[in-house]
């Protein structure tokens, strides 16, 4: 799955400002929740299956994914489902936290695509009958992208959705 997730996200492609963005916040024009649109260089995008996209000119991309099908599951058994293959390294055990006041984990890899070393951080936010996930995809280089992602998904703010 998050195979895919990184495909999408390098064949992003530049979007206009849709009616869920206004300013720096996005709205979840279905579920309702909000999260900030970091300041800078961070570009709204396209990528298969996002409901939010950004991408940056050093190659950082991360997404946010919101589904609320009833999955009722353990976060780390959730979050298990966005290893990206057996290729990708952990960088660190997987660690609990919080996003929202939904217990959330933290995965952290690094992997090699096309001769260029990425770190991959996934969270994955679980708060029944909705999952998150949050996805960072960003070039060794990108020292900030981490922080930013941090940031960006603390900024999360659950809708009143389904």
């Amino acid at each position: 799955m998050l195979a895919v997730a990184i495909a999408a996200l390098f064949a992003v492609a530049c979007a206009g400002r849709g009616p869920a963005l206004r300013g720096d916040v996005y709205r979840d024009p279905a579920q309702g929740w909000t999260i900030g649109v970091p300041a800078g260089a961070w570009q709204r995008a396209k990528a298969e299956g996002a409901d939010l996209a950004l991408l940056r000119a050093d190659g950082a991309a991360m997404s946010v994914t919101s589904r609320c099908d009833g999955a009722d599951a353990p976060p780390a058994m959730l979050a298990r489902q966005l290893r990206p293959d057996r290729a990708t390294r952990p960088r660190d055990k997987m660690k609990k936290l919080e996003i929202a006041g939904a217990p959330t984990r933290r995965q952290r890899f690094e992997t090699e695509r096309d001769g260029r070393r990425l770190h991959i951080t996934t969270l994955t936010r679980v708060a029944p009958p909705c999952i998150q996930d949050f996805v960072l995809v960003a070039p060794e280089a990108a020292d900030d992208a981490e922080s930013v992602f941090d940031a960006w998904a603390k900024s999360f703010e659950p809708g009143s959705g389904p």
